[in-house]
């Protein structure tokens, strides 16, 4: 383990030099040439328990906790937030979708008259996308209050929301053993960009970073649920954008895809990614967004798509270029996982979770039953028992 983690730091620490790194990333890259000669059991600290387990470390004493937060997209931006879904309360009704207006209106509309109907169910999508409208008089009246909008007062707060392709909105629900979920998925990066100020950042024209293609939204203020339900409701969805996946091109797929059959792919990935990190949320308790847990998504995600696990497409994926001596790509989606680490420990994470991902790889190929769809929460449970600093334990253990 070593020697695998010296190779990929000094190979990030080249890359440095030759100018192919930038900003935070060059940063740490120019430091990982000296810990690549740090002996292996230096590179971790109890701090990091966290980062490369399931369990959760004793608090310590006096320690505030870190409230739950209510947005969770498929790049965190850096955060590396321990619980990051909805609020722990379980009173049956985040898991209730059946009965929800979200549900009848995905069986009704789709195109246009989906927005439409969106519009009147969610006004947050109706309002300018304009700085400090999360805090207007506006905001408050349609939106906390769920009181009529008329156009001339929209109008003239601000630039209303433009829709590219307002045709190719489709909504529907998801299945899953821990509860099904509504999905909104568009081909626009703009009607998508639309949709995750709006649900996500309360309207605020907030910057996407271009490797978000998806959002899962929670405790979303719903008026038809409000009415339906009462006061304290509260919706979830996911919004999907249509990439390839990772942004890795269809060549490097393993099942020798076209570029068409690889968006679709992509599609079906992307939302058992999300639905993934939000199942962990039933088994665990809690949810976190780091390297772990993302091998743990694209593994679910990946069978689900590919029927398979591909530990080189993961570290493609992740923005590893696995045919140059697995080197950390400039802005890849490792360094979201990484920002908050020091840099002995993000070259020591990348690493490790790369050795996972081989690992995981051959335990699924010797075990193919364990790829069955109806293995899939036995899978998931299995991988969540899993450290990123140790060796995974037998796959056989999941199907007892």
């Amino acid at each position: 383990m070593a020697n695998a983690g010296r190779g990929g730091c000094l190979a990030v620490a080249s890359l440095a030099k030759q100018g192919h790194l930038g900003g935070a990333a060059a940063h740490q890259a120019g430091q990982f040439a000296a810990i690549a000669a740090a002996p292996a059991g230096q590179l971790f600290g109890d701090h990091l328990l966290g980062i490369f387990t399931r369990q959760q470390p004793p608090p310590q004493a006096g320690a505030l906790q870190r409230p739950d937060a209510h947005v969770v997209g498929e790049a965190d931006q850096g955060r590396l937030l321990r619980c990051a879904v909805a609020p722990r309360r379980r009173n049956g009704l985040q898991q209730r979708w059946g009965i929800t207006p979200l549900h009848r209106l995905a069986q009704q509309a789709r195109g246009e008259a989906l927005l439409t109907a969106l519009h009147h169910a969610l006004p947050q999508l109706q309002l300018p996308q304009i700085t400090g409208i999360s805090g207007s008089d506006l905001y408050k009246q349609a939106v906390l209050r769920g009181e009529p909008l008329s156009h001339a007062v929209l109008a003239a707060t601000g630039p209303l929301p433009q829709w590219e392709q307002p045709e190719a909105l489709s909504l529907w629900i998801a299945p899953h053993p821990c509860g099904a979920m509504p999905v909104l998925h568009t081909p626009s990066w703009n009607d998508f960009e639309v949709l995750v100020r709006a649900l996500a950042h309360r309207g605020e024209p907030v910057v996407l970073p271009d490797g978000v293609h998806a959002q899962a939204v929670s405790g979303l203020i719903h008026w038809g649920l409000i009415h339906q339900l009462g006061r304290q409701s509260r919706a979830r969805l996911i919004v999907l954008h249509e990439a390839p996946y990772g942004s890795v091109d269809a060549r490097h797929v393993p099942c020798a895809m076209s570029a068409g059959d690889w968006l679709a792919a992509s599609t079906t990935l992307r939302l058992e990614h999300e639905l993934t990190h939000l199942a962990t949320k039933q088994v665990l308790g809690e949810m976190r967004l780091n390297l772990l847990d993302e091998l743990i998504a694209d593994a679910m995600g990946m069978v689900a798509a590919l029927g398979l696990f591909d530990a080189a497409l993961f570290g493609r994926c992740l923005g590893i270029d696995i045919d140059h001596g697995e080197r950390p790509i400039a802005n890849g989606r490792w360094l979201s996982y990484t920002r908050e680490l020091s840099d002995r420990e993000a070259c020591a994470a990348v690493q490790l979770v790369i050795t996972r991902a081989r690992e995981l790889e051959s335990r699924l190929r010797e075990r193919p039953a364990l790829l069955a769809t109806e293995q899939a929460m036995a899978r998931l449970r299995w991988l969540c028992r899993q450290r990123l600093d140790q060796p995974l334990s037998p796959a056989s253990a999941a199907l007892h």
